[in-house]
């Protein structure tokens, strides 16, 4: 992290990992399974893998990541796929000012 914390720069880089992750999730289900089933299934996925496969701690931490992008997603009740990729770039506007509030540096 540089000393004087994330830029859009940055925080543009993660919402574009989770916006490709909702166009492969939308992809793979739409015609399959509901916007809500999706993501439980996901969620469900994610969870099974944290604790049966034994990864580097990067890795899981993308995994976590992805699972709390989904899980606050999916608490958005999306009615269907539309409006699933709505709220998705809703939360992923939400996700890069959040990011870029992050100031951890102290005094020099």
């Amino acid at each position: 992290m540089p000393p004087s914390g994330f830029s859009n720069k940055h925080s543009v880089g993660i919402s574009g990992f989770f916006r490709s992750c909702v166009e492969d999730l939308i992809s793979e289900s739409t015609g399959v399974r509901t916007p809500g089933q999706a993501l439980q299934r996901e969620l469900r996925h994610i969870a099974t893998d944290l604790v049966e496969v034994k990864r580097g701690p990067i890795p899981t931490k993308v995994l976590e990541l992805v699972r709390s992008f989904y899980d606050e997603l999916e608490r958005t009740k999306p009615k269907d796929f539309n409006e699933l990729e709505r709220n998705a770039e809703g939360l992923c506007v939400a996700v890069e000012q959040r990011i870029e509030e992050i100031k951890v540096a102290g005094p020099a």
